[in-house]
């Protein structure tokens, strides 16, 4: 299994393809941006100077996670968590139970023909989210339709203001991603949240 060591680093604030919508319900930032070192276990023998523990946390690899995945949810991830490394926000861990939630939306919109946030009895990000065992402090979702890929999912988030703002909060540690259906209907399902 590979380890992470996440070091903490200086502050920095943050900064069209088809349909896109955005929901945030984020927290303040107080948690300042982290940086990612991948290390094997072996790696981790090497010394680290006593000064410099209190700002090192070791965790598992979000990534080793069994249950995590498919290709996509890993390459997904990737391409989230480089997008924030680039933009000095810290990274974001997959979840199996938010990836549960976002996929479940991303079918019911695919199954019933609609496009927005809540289902059309009501239904939360939060619901999903408390449905699936996951209570949050924070959340945010994006959805978006007829991207074919995730860079084109993520890049029509990029270029759009409100969903950029749910990529680099710092309120947020986990993710999980839904994408359903094909051609003009392929919707994809983005949701980020931390737990209480």
């Amino acid at each position: 299994m590979n380890k992470q060591i996440i070091l903490a680093v200086g502050l920095l604030s943050l900064s069209a393809c088809g349909e896109t919508a955005s929901t945030l319900s984020l927290l303040p930032d107080d948690l300042p941006p982290f940086q990612e070192l991948d290390l094997d276990d072996d790696d981790l023998s090497m010394g680290i100077d006593d000064d410099l523990m209190d700002d090192v946390v070791l965790v598992d690899d979000p990534m080793d996670d069994e249950l995590a995945a498919t290709s996509g949810d890993v390459s997904f991830g990737s391409l989230l968590n480089n997008l924030r490394i680039s933009n000095g926000d810290r990274v974001v861990t997959y979840d199996s139970r938010i990836d549960a939630a976002a996929q479940g939306h991303a079918d019911d919109m695919v199954d019933r023909n609609y496009f927005a946030h809540d289902s059309p009895e009501g239904e939360t990000v939060q619901d999903r989210l408390i449905a699936q065992g996951y209570d949050p402090s924070a959340w945010g979702e994006n959805i978006a339709r007829t991207q074919q890929t995730e860079e084109q999912a993520l890049d029509a988030w990029i270029n759009s203001p409100p969903h950029n703002a749910l990529l680099q909060a710092n309120s947020v540690s986990n993710f999980g991603l839904g994408v359903a259906g094909s051609g003009a209907q392929k919707s994809w399902v983005l949701v980020m949240a931390t737990e209480k």
